[in-house]
């Protein structure tokens, strides 16, 4: 007995993880839910709607209850990170941001990224930045992108989103390190990145 809400969000995926308390993990119900013997903290995920619902319920004798609700979408599978068995390999050849050769086939115009373009450096591809390069708007990473070793320039990498699938390289060579400062900053504005991720969790309008 007692008196129940049901609430409900808009959310783009199934959680893996729901609490109602803060710690107690809870599954999700197998069928919507209903009246018949509903307990606090039962919840489920309806595909087609994209819509979670969950209940709070108090007791006969209660006033207040606490509500600490955590739901976490994994980026892993059973969140479970797997074993690393294989490592990123680094092209020897290496193209130096100040070169206009580096950016044909790259760029659209193939000319050097301006304030606020998009830039996607592909598979295979290893772009040493070696000069201040502009404030960019989504930098998704397949390939590498490095600054120079042994080097005490300031550098400030700034984008809207920066998303890394393959590697981002900044001072691993202990025989000559990057020497320099590197600043890595998310600005607001108006353009919005979001990215699906497979088997994962949607990546919001920030993110690194």
């Amino acid at each position: 007995s007692g008196d129940y809400v049901v609430f409900s969000h808009v959310i783009e995926q199934q959680p893996d993880r729901f609490h109602i308390d803060g710690y107690t993990q809870i599954s999700m119900s197998s069928e919507m839910l209903t009246d018949n013997n509903l307990e606090s903290g039962q919840w489920f995920f309806k595909e087609t709607s994209k819509t979670l619902y969950y209940a709070v319920k108090s007791t006969v004798n209660s006033v207040n209850f606490p509500v600490k609700l955590r739901i976490i979408r994994c980026f892993f599978p059973d969140c479970k990170m797997p074993a690393i068995t294989n490592i990123l390999s680094i092209s020897e050849e290496r193209s130096l941001w100040s070169h206009k050769e580096t950016w044909q086939n790259i760029t659209v115009d193939g000319l050097e990224p301006q304030y606020l373009s998009d830039l996607t450096i592909p598979e295979g591809k290893r772009i040493v930045v070696d000069k201040p390069i502009p404030r960019l708007g989504q930098l998704i990473i397949i390939g590498v992108l490095e600054f120079l070793e042994n080097e005490m320039m300031n550098v400030e990498l700034e984008a809207e989103c920066i998303y890394v699938l393959g590697r981002l390289v900044a001072g691993w060579n202990k025989t000559s390190p990057f020497e320099g400062k590197l600043v890595l900053r998310m600005r607001s504005g108006k353009i919005i990145c979001s990215h699906p991720v497979d088997g994962g969790p949607f990546l919001g309008s920030k993110f690194i």
